[in-house]
């Protein structure tokens, strides 16, 4: 079929009766010589008679055929050919689309329905590409149609599984483009709206669905040593549902739990744990009895509930302190907007905020090695070296602040229940021991926990999910109408020949009078 790509040149044909028009009344004056100016009026009139009955120059022919050739040279006229289609799929393999319903995950009744739309297709060649993996491509043999659904699913059984990396653009010429999802993800809807895709949506009704919305943590109120952990669990469906819940830290299962929650009921668990323990919290749920076979879950670093924590320091700490601050991971110095300060003074800071005070080298040996912590949990994080020395101005043990640890009926670290809260530490941290040791910043650690443990039960660390973007909640979305009889085209232009023709029949006008003189001489030799 032939077609034009630009068809508005085509108005430029107008000028083909203006060609005529020059060609049959504009005048051809003659050169003519006369004997006197007085015989030059009647030449004139003797021309004019002429011209009344001159016929119409032929050429007139020729030029309008130019000029018809460069306008449809300008059109750009081609040949289209049709042939099968060439089709790029796209599969969302995100963790939703393995959601299982009804003896069958969403990917697999996705790969049912893409088996019938393609049988409809016949396409000459299949491109397939996950959104985890963009740049991962499988090419289906064309002379191996019955065997492309399971060399698909054996391509999604070594893909990975995860969150869609979007490609910026996917719009390749001639390509008719598919994409198999459960239109779960905004982002992926809006992506293949925007590369103009014919969206296969593969979801079961939204009536199954538990969704962990949240999970959350913060230091006891009522124990030092404890944090407690809070995790919810959301029904958006339609119906009651059953849930089995589990809380892990690291490899140590904290809880497992079983659920019941009715349409739009939510249910939260809680639990305390070690307030020392960095570990992961995990938190699970999966749906039994092939509702949805899906691991739901959210993740939180208890580590993180001291960061940021900016401390301001005093000239006077050595360096052993200040590399040993450094060395903790959630601490930051930061002279302005600190959270607490670190003096190494003789004489207290008057500070607002919570005080850690180190109090000077003195020489005076602690008689016994045998330190007494008062705290139960760092007594086994903190061995201290022996022979250590300690200001003798520390206090004895009264009932007025907290020891932490003591030695000899003295207080050797002291917490004191002033407001704002300070520490003092009456261990000498220039004794070599200590200051070369790895119990220094284990030390340190210990000290900053107990000071600002008022100040990080008030910032509890969450994570959550909104409801609307749960990972299993399927969107409303309609599939695409697909084409009736799609087939790729290609364009095959041929306006390089008209210019070619034209070039010739300009350069055959534009010798037409030594043609035509050379064919009169020749009948006149003859």
């Amino acid at each position: 079929m032939i077609s034009l790509q630009s068809p508005g040149w085509l108005w430029l044909l107008w000028l083909l009766p203006l060609i005529y028009w020059l060609h049959r009344y504009y005048p051809r004056r003659k050169r003519a010589a006369v004997a006197s100016i007085l015989l030059w009026r009647p030449l004139v009139a003797s021309q004019q008679q002429s011209e009344k009955s001159a016929k119409t120059d032929k050429r007139w022919l020729l030029r309008a055929l130019i000029c018809t050739l460069i306008v449809l040279a300008l059109a750009t006229p081609g040949w289209i050919h049709s042939s099968p289609p060439s089709i790029r799929l796209w599969l969302d393999l995100s963790i939703s689309m393995f959601a299982r319903s009804q003896q069958k995950t969403r990917i697999d009744r996705g790969l049912q329905r893409l088996d019938e739309v393609l049988k409809k297709l016949s396409p000459e060649s299949v491109e397939v590409r996950s959104l985890s993996q963009p740049y991962r491509a499988l090419q289906l043999n064309a002379d191996l149609r019955e065997h492309w659904l399971t060399a698909l699913q054996q391509w999604i059984r070594s893909a990975s599984t995860g969150p869609a990396s979007l490609p910026v653009s996917a719009q390749p010429d001639n390509f008719l483009q598919l994409l198999v999802t459960d239109a779960s993800d905004p982002a992926i809807n809006q992506w293949a709206k925007k590369n103009n895709m014919v969206v296969l949506v593969e979801n079961e009704k939204n009536n199954r669905n538990l969704t962990l919305t949240r999970l959350s943590l913060r230091p006891s109120l009522q124990d030092d040593n404890l944090i407690i952990v809070m995790a919810r669990v959301d029904n958006t469906g339609s119906q009651t549902l059953d849930a089995e819940f589990s809380l892990r830290q690291g490899d140590k299962i904290l809880i497992e739990k079983s659920l019941k929650l009715e349409a739009g009921q939510h249910q939260t668990i809680s639990i305390k744990t070690d307030l020392y323990n960095l570990s992961i919290l995990t938190a699970s749920i999966k749906q039994p009895l092939d509702q949805l076979d899906l691991d739901n879950q959210l993740e939180l670093d208890p580590g993180k509930t001291l960061t940021p924590l900016n401390y301001r320091i005093s000239a006077a700490c050595n360096r052993p302190v200040r590399a040993a601050l450094l060395s903790l991971p959630r601490l930051q110095p930061k002279q302005q907007q600190a959270n607490f300060a670190v003096s190494c003074e003789t004489q207290p800071a008057n500070e607002k905020i919570p005080q850690l005070r180190l109090f000077p080298a003195v020489s005076e040996k602690i008689s016994t090695t045998q330190a007494h912590w008062h705290h139960p949990l760092i007594s086994e994080r903190i061995p201290l070296p022996e022979n250590l020395s300690y200001n003798p101005q520390a206090p004895l043990l009264s009932g007025v602040s907290r020891p932490l640890l003591s030695i000899d009926q003295r207080a050797l670290i002291l917490q004191q229940q002033a407001s704002p809260a300070v520490i003092s530490s009456y261990l000498n941290l220039d004794d070599r021991a200590l200051a070369l040791s790895a119990s220094l910043p284990l030390l340190l650690e210990n000290m900053v926990d107990q000071l600002t443990q008022d100040l990080r039960s008030h910032t509890p660390l969450i994570e959550q999910r909104p409801l609307q973007e749960s990972r299993i909640s399927a969107r409303p979305l309609q599939s695409e109408n697909l084409p009736d009889n799609f087939q790729t085209r290609s364009f095959e232009d041929f306006s390089a020949y008209l210019i070619s023709l034209s070039i010739l029949l300009l350069a055959i006008d534009a010798l037409w009078p030594l043609i035509i003189g050379a064919a009169v001489a020749g009948g006149l030799g003859d």
